[in-house]
C-alpha cells in the first residue's frame, strides 16, 4: 500500500502536480487536460494531459512556453474529466522579413524572422538581393508591437541594357556601353559623337529583360571638289561632307575667261576628289575688208579651248561674200571683199545677145567693159555702170 501511495506520488509529479492531503488509495481516475490559450488571439498553444484520482485536490505546475510568460501554480480538484484552459501572454512576438518581386509579388529571397518583444517597437531595414534593387531604402518600424506581423520589402528586377554603335560602312562595331535598369523602365539613349559618321537619332527603350539598342552610323565621306583651268590653272577648290549612300551635286561656279562646265553628280563610297576642268576661252578677231583694203567691218569671237569656232563672214552690199572659214585657236582672220560685177555682167549678155551685130557691139562697149571689169573700188566700179 506504501509502495502504491509513493509511484502515485512520483506520477503525479513528473506532470506538475502535488496532491494536497494524505493519500489514500483511488478509487476512480480521471483526465484533466491543462489548454494553453494565447491571451491575445485564442490560439491553442499546447496542450498538457494528466490523470487524477477523483475528490483529489492537486496543484498544478504550469510548464514553460517559449516566447510567453509562465503563469503561476494553481489548485484544481478532480471531479471528473474536465480541460482547464491557462490564458498565457505573449512576451514576444514574431515578425517576419519578406523581400519580393515589386512586379509580380513573387519571392525573391527567403524570408527571414525575428522576435520582438511585446510593446516594444522594432526596426527592419533592406537587404541587398542579387539582380534587384530595393524599391526604398527606408528603414521600417513595427510599433507597441501586439501580434506576430510581416514587414516586406519590395525589389525592382535589374536587366542590362546594352548601346551598341555600329559602322553601316564595315559592319563593325564602333564600342559598346551598358548600364543597368529596373523593368519597366523608359531609358533615353543619347547616341556618342564619332568623328567621320552622321550621329544616329536618340532612341527611347523600355525594358523588360535583357536589352540590347543598336545605333547604325553611316560613314561621312569627304569630297573635294577641284577647279582646274584646261590651260592647267588652278581656279579653286572646295570640301564638303557626304553621308554613306547618299548623292552629291558638284556646282562649278564661274571664272572669267573659262567656260563654266556642266556639274557632276557623285555617289562616294569613300573619301574622293572631283576634279571640274574649265575650258579657256581664246579669241578670234575678224577682219572683213575689199580687195583694194577698205575696211567693212570688225568683230571678235570667243571659243573654248578643245572646240573649233566657224566664222560666217557677213554680207556687205555690192560685195560676193568670201567662204566660211573654222579655228581652234585664238588667231586674226580677214575675209576678202570681191566686187560683186554679177549683175553687171548679165546685163552686158543680154545686151551683145540683142544686137544683130554682135561683133561690133563688143567692139562699141569694149571701153565699158573694161572700166566696169578692172574697176578696184566698188565706187568706180558704180560710176562705170
Amino acid at each position: 500500500m506504501r509502495k502504491t501511495m509513493v509511484m502515485t506520488l512520483l506520477a503525479a509529479t513528473s506532470f506538475g502536480l502535488v496532491t494536497v492531503g494524505q493519500a489514500h488509495a483511488a478509487t476512480a481516475s480521471y483526465t484533466t487536460t491543462f489548454k494553453y490559450v494565447d491571451a491575445t488571439t485564442n490560439k491553442t498553444l499546447k496542450t498538457v494531459k494528466t490523470t487524477g484520482s477523483k475528490n483529489k485536490t492537486y496543484t498544478y505546475k504550469p510548464v514553460a512556453i517559449k516566447y510567453y510568460a509562465t503563469p503561476a501554480k494553481l489548485s484544481y480538484k478532480v471531479t471528473k474529466a474536465s480541460t482547464i484552459t491557462l490564458k498565457v501572454k505573449a512576451t514576444y512576438r514574431k515578425a517576419t522579413i519578406k523581400y519580393v518581386d515589386r512586379y509580380n509579388n513573387a519571392t525573391i529571397k527567403t524570408a527571414t524572422t525575428k522576435m520582438v518583444p511585446v510593446g516594444k517597437t522594432a526596426s527592419f531595414t533592406p537587404v541587398s538581393v542579387s539582380g534587384y534593387q530595393v524599391t526604398s531604402t527606408a528603414t521600417k518600424k513595427l510599433a507597441n508591437v501586439k501580434l506576430d506581423s510581416t514587414v516586406t520589402f519590395t525589389y525592382d528586377k535589374l536587366f542590362k541594357l546594352t548601346q551598341n554603335m555600329v559602322a553601316m560602312d564595315t559592319k563593325k562595331s564602333l564600342g559598346t556601353s551598358s548600364q543597368t535598369v529596373k523593368r519597366g523602365q523608359t531609358v533615353t539613349l543619347t547616341p556618342k559623337l564619332v568623328a567621320d559618321y552622321v550621329t544616329p537619332p536618340v532612341q527611347k527603350v523600355q525594358v523588360n529583360k535583357d536589352t540590347t539598342a543598336t545605333f547604325n552610323y553611316q560613314r561621312l565621306y569627304n569630297v573635294t571638289i577641284n577647279s582646274v583651268g584646261s590651260d592647267g590653272v588652278k581656279l579653286g577648290s572646295v570640301k564638303q561632307t557626304v553621308q554613306q549612300g547618299q548623292t552629291v551635286t558638284a556646282m562649278p561656279k564661274n571664272y572669267a575667261g573659262y567656260a563654266t562646265p556642266i556639274s557632276q553628280k557623285v555617289a562616294p563610297n569613300k573619301d574622293m576628289t572631283v576634279t571640274l576642268t574649265y575650258p579657256k576661252f581664246y579669241t578670234v578677231n575678224v577682219v572683213e575688208k575689199a580687195a583694194d583694203g577698205t575696211v567693212l567691218t570688225t568683230r571678235s569671237m570667243q571659243g573654248q579651248a578643245g572646240q573649233s569656232v566657224k566664222l560666217t563672214p557677213e554680207s556687205h552690199e555690192g560685195y560676193v561674200a568670201p567662204k566660211d572659214q573654222t579655228v581652234d585657236q585664238a588667231t586674226t582672220v580677214t575675209f576678202i571683199y570681191q566686187i560683186d560685177r554679177t549683175h553687171q555682167d548679165d546685163a552686158y549678155n543680154k545686151l551683145i545677145a540683142s544686137m544683130d551685130n554682135q561683133d561690133q557691139s563688143k567692139l562699141a562697149l569694149a571701153t565699158y567693159k573694161a572700166d566696169y571689169t578692172q574697176a578696184t573700188t566698188l565706187a568706180s566700179y558704180q560710176a562705170a555702170q
